[in-house]
């Protein structure tokens, strides 16, 4: 019910929009270019938004795409980095992120916030009417900010109620798009638990039919390109059809909560093995699997054993298409013994280890399993369904751990090489407990290493000073000029503190702590 109700509304908006789209202004004056497409497969995550290319460098001029209120101002040293959200009457909320300058009232805005509660990560909500806002006005610069990989300005479009992000390609944003989606191939999985690439040849068929076990056995190697030759971009849908039977992904919405959904969309064992992010045609049948994020329509069912002809078509944003024909001959074997059910919770324990999971954890029913490390104090957990919810990793303390337990750490490397560095929480029963979605190679270490902060020079009143963390995250920190508390932006990613607005002459006080409660203070007179 809830597809068809978000279906039914999103005709009725673009019936409404048809003549005139809500977005009535672009967000940069330079030719729009693609870096990134709604929708795509990113690590974990569905792109909430269109990434804009801005020409290599930071500061060009950033305006409202349509009338509205400022509603929200964030300023962090990751993810969005320096980010403004516009309220428009249309029931949206256009988001603009990593910018290097905001509208200087808005600025002073978040300033006074800052200084009144010393806080030098800001999200605060704007009351609606306080900053008023035309179509074109100027709102703030591009930069590179937070979690950005290089200068660019990341939009999104939202139904406001929901907070659901849309495409804003449907809603008004003009990028000129005439190149279809390049089908490099089908992945077919063999009943050996090998994956083979089947490319396209004349007329876009197939040459050879494809034995399958299930339609879960195919992934589709396909991108998107602006322009011929430019960065791969995700596609919007795929529609697989066989006879009457017709199985559609959609990717026009989705819940940020649903988001870790593209795990059950890309095809984790072909990423592992081949080094590409497929795509899976068909959604899981229940009782195997789940896809938390609303992107699949149907029609009938698809046949499940015999020979079958298919074609495969892919579109874009603007309607470019590509087609994959091709046959196949569905022989289902017996279904595989798994060591677990998807749908209900489960523990694994390897001597002084123990991992727990709740129920809907995986986007499938896994094989899983849990081993010792070829060295003391590693562990390695292997699965071969994606996870959607956090772990608990419960250690029972060895006596030959000579380590503070609040410095301790477990670091967890999955199959990407992607490390996370937990910080454990004592039990009452002086066990140990990590938390997380990483699965893999685990091993147990220990980081009693402050932050490094040193001076890196004055230009003006800016002062550039270097603040990093050899393992953690940075969690909190003081800045004080002549013993005044003074508002400082922390550049995560470049390891660069910067602080503004200092007098002729002084000292400078930083005090930084990381996630494991290490901590140091860095003293420079001026």
């Amino acid at each position: 019910m809830r597809r068809w109700l978000i279906t039914l509304g999103w005709i009725s908006c673009f019936m409404l929009h048809a003549q005139s789209p809500p977005i009535t202004h672009q967000p940069m004056d330079i030719p729009a270019s693609m870096a990134g497409s709604f929708g795509e497969m990113r690590h974990h995550h569905f792109h909430s938004g269109i990434d804009l290319r801005s020409q290599g460098k930071t500061g060009q001029i950033v305006r409202a795409m349509a009338d509205g209120d400022l509603r929200r101002i964030v300023i962090k040293p990751g993810g969005f980095g320096w980010a403004l959200y516009l309220e428009h009457p249309s029931g949206h909320t256009s988001v603009y992120a990593h910018l290097s300058e905001f509208k200087q009232a808005w600025m002073d805005h978040a300033m006074a916030y800052a200084k009144r509660n010393h806080r030098y990560v800001i999200d605060i909500p704007v009351t609606k009417g306080k900053f008023p806002i035309k179509a074109g006005d100027i709102i703030g610069l591009s930069g590179n900010s937070g979690g950005s990989g290089g200068p660019h300005l990341h939009v999104e479009w939202r139904d406001s109620q929901t907070e659901e992000p849309l495409n804003p390609l449907t809603y008004g944003l003009v990028v000129n798009d005439k190149v279809e989606p390049a089908i490099r191939g089908l992945y077919a999985k063999s009943t050996e638990g090998a994956w083979q690439l089947h490319r396209p040849g004349k007329d876009n068929q197939l040459a050879s039919e494809l034995i399958l076990t299930s339609w879960q056995d195919l992934a589709l190697d396909v991108t998107d390109h602006m322009e011929s030759g430019g960065r791969p971009l995700g596609i919007q849908r795929i529609t697989l059809q066989v006879g009457e039977s017709m199985q559609t992904l959609h990717i026009q919405r989705f819940a940020f909560h649903q988001s870790r959904g593209v795990d059950a969309l890309m095809h984790m064992d072909v990423q592992m093995k081949k080094g590409r992010r497929c795509y899976r045609i068909v959604p899981f049948a229940l009782k195997d699997g789940q896809q938390p994020a609303d992107i699949w329509e149907g029609r009938g069912s698809l046949p499940t054993q015999g020979k079958h002809h298919f074609t495969l078509t892919v579109e874009d944003a603007h309607g470019n298409r590509s087609t994959l024909h091709g046959d196949v001959q569905l022989k289902p074997l017996t279904s595989a013994r798994l060591t677990h059910d998807y749908r209900l919770p489960g523990s694994l324990q390897q001597g002084s280890m123990k991992v727990s999971f709740p129920a809907h954890s995986f986007t499938h029913s896994p094989s899983l399993s849990l081993r010792k490390g070829d060295k003391q104090w590693q562990w390695s957990l292997s699965s071969t369904a994606p996870v959607l919810k956090p772990f608990t990793y419960t250690w029972t303390v060895s006596k030959e751990w000579t380590e503070p337990l609040d410095k301790t750490l477990l670091i967890v490397t999955d199959f990407r090489g992607d490390q996370s560095r937990l910080v454990g929480r004592l039990l009452t029963d002086g066990r140990l407990q990590f938390r997380s979605k990483q699965w893999g190679h685990m091993q147990l270490s220990v980081d009693t290493t402050a932050p490094t902060i040193r001076w890196i020079q004055r230009q003006g009143s800016l002062a550039t000073l270097h603040l990093a963390d050899n393992r953690l995250d940075i969690q909190s920190m003081t800045v004080t000029v002549n013993g005044q508390w003074v508002w400082a932006y922390h550049d995560a990613k470049n390891q660069r503190l910067l602080v503004s607005d200092l007098p002729e002459s002084g000292e400078l006080v930083v005090v930084a702590e990381d996630e494991a409660g290490n901590a140091t203070t860095f003293r420079h007179s001026f």
